[in-house]
């Protein structure tokens, strides 16, 4: 029965402040994150999640990045390090960075937001881009 329940709470869909759908949050197992299925630069998922969630997922070792890889749908996504130095929106203190060969770059000097790519990979990016994110529902 907790089972069933659990999987009842998980179907809940979430809605932005637009009103548009959010992927569905699924709550089995305590997850701690959720895959956001819209798109926005880094200051407005930033915003979003602050909002709705915690902030924007911090990554603290390797097994969380391999859970929030679980997450995503693919396709590359806001996390939540930016500038440099490099630091976390939440204030988190992890040093465990996963950088893609030859990352950070700062292409024309315009990458200041971090992305992670779908081998599971970070690549700094220009925080202007619109992309999918993972928001952090830790506290």
């Amino acid at each position: 029965v907790h089972l069933f329940l659990s999987f009842l709470l998980g179907l809940l869909l979430v809605s932005s402040p637009a009103g548009v759908p959010v992927q569905p949050m699924w709550y089995l197992h305590c997850t701690r994150y959720s895959w956001i299925n819209l798109y926005m630069t880094w200051n407005k998922a930033q915003q979003f999640c602050r909002v709705n969630y915690t902030d924007l997922v911090s990554i603290r070792n390797e097994g969380e990045n391999v859970e929030i890889m679980k997450k995503a749908q693919g396709s590359p996504f806001w996390i939540g390090l930016f500038n440099d130095p490099w630091k976390w929106s939440d204030g988190a203190q992890s040093k465990f960075k996963k950088w893609k060969n030859w990352e950070p770059n700062n292409w024309n000097l315009n990458e200041k937001c971090v992305e992670i790519r779908p081998d599971g990979t970070w690549n700094d990016a220009d925080c202007s881009l619109q992309k999918q994110f993972i928001c952090s529902q830790s506290k």
